[in-house]
């Protein structure tokens, strides 16, 4: 299935492999993966056109900043295809395929709060999401940094 709006991606990343499985997932989160062809080239996403593309290696460090990809402000996901995929479904208009963060910090008993809990939003809106009820009302999207620490902690 998959879920087209109009596409509001809010952070461009791309990862140092590419296949089929992350060209199948990138159009399920609504890219447009029609120039992606899978092979030896890196795969990176645009919030400017909603589109993935082919990159090859040499072009991500590059010395002339003409060339580069890493000065266009992308992240850089390694061969970490969790966080890749994690930061391309990052989205304004949509909660679907988002990963959000719980942590109350009403809670009394602290030992509770060791962790923040990591959940998928599988709907278009979280608030939706049986997870998000009373309990859950501090939710919210997880940032870039806490989606890299949760996905190179694993």
């Amino acid at each position: 299935m998959n879920f087209k709006l109009n596409k509001m991606f809010i952070y461009s990343c791309f990862i140092r492999i590419n296949n089929e499985r992350l060209k199948r997932e990138l159009e399920h989160l609504g890219y447009d993966v029609s120039k992606l062809k899978t092979g030896r080239y890196c795969i990176a996403t645009s919030t400017a056109n909603s589109s993935a593309v082919e990159i090859d290696e040499e072009s991500f460090d590059c010395s002339n900043p003409h060339r580069t990809w890493n000065c266009s402000g992308r992240i850089d996901c390694g061969k970490n295809e969790k966080l890749f995929l994690a930061i391309a479904a990052l989205r304004d208009d949509s909660d679907i395929n988002q990963w959000f963060v719980y942590n109350n910090t009403d809670w009394e008993n602290e030992e509770d709060l060791k962790e923040i809990t990591f959940f998928l939003c599988k709907e278009k809106n979280v608030k939706s999401e049986m997870c998000c009820n009373l309990l859950y009302n501090d939710c919210r999207k997880a940032t870039i940094e806490e989606l890299i620490k949760h996905f190179t902690k694993e």
